[in-house]
């Protein structure tokens, strides 16, 4: 209603500026001017008095505008929440790509300190081959070497398919106590091997007894 009202003020207004121009010109006669300009003038006035005497705003009216006026607040307020909420995962995402770019930095030094580590690896083992290679009686030494650990693989294989072992390593661990001060120094392949060795040295102290 309101901006009814004000539209037609608004021609009105225009009206006389171009009713006057018109009449000056003998487009419309005075009287015709004077006329239509009454009519509108009249309607203009109705409109005010209207305006003027409409009631106030009611209860609902202001109720109305504080609910308008509340959830404009809570707009805004959800708003400016979201942008904080936004701002928060830009930071955490910040943080999570520093956290992955220094991970990445001790990944690639750890690979770098790999790849140094696998060349000096190579360059000893190169060195240790032409060693053996430059020294005859060492190459057969270390030939003779891998021969007897085979044998004793192969050995403490059969052994341990043997269906007295168990009683083997009873008997074992029977006199490991007395015989521990004889092997200790001493170092041995594998288990087996030592277990050996601790048969023989009980079996060497029975006989020692009896004689």
């Amino acid at each position: 209603m309101r901006k009814f009202i004000a539209i037609f003020l608004l021609l009105s207004f225009a009206y006389f500026a171009v009713g006057w121009y018109a009449q000056s010109e003998a487009w419309i006669t005075q009287q015709q001017y004077l006329t239509f300009g009454g009519i509108i003038g009249a309607l203009a006035s109705l409109m005010g008095l209207a305006a003027f005497f409409k009631p106030p705003l009611s209860r609902n009216d202001i109720q109305n505008i504080e609910i308008e006026s509340l959830r404009k607040v809570v707009e805004a307020s959800e708003e400016i929440k979201r942008l904080e909420e936004a701002q928060s995962a830009q930071i955490s995402q910040l943080d999570e790509l520093q956290k992955q770019r220094k991970e990445m930095e001790l990944l690639v030094r750890k690979a770098s300190m790999s790849l140094f580590l696998q060349e000096q690896r190579k360059y000893y083992v190169r060195q240790i081959r032409s060693y053996i290679d430059a020294s005859d009686e060492l190459s057969e030494r270390l030939n003779s070497l891998a021969d007897i650990d085979q044998k004793l693989e192969a050995l403490e294989e059969e052994i341990e398919k043997d269906p007295h072992v168990e009683q083997l390593k009873r008997v074992i661990d029977d006199s490991s106590f007395t015989s521990l001060s004889d092997y200790s120094s001493k170092s041995f392949k594998s288990p087996m091997t030592k277990a050996m060795f601790m048969l023989m040295k009980t079996l060497d102290e029975m006989l020692t007894i009896k004689i």
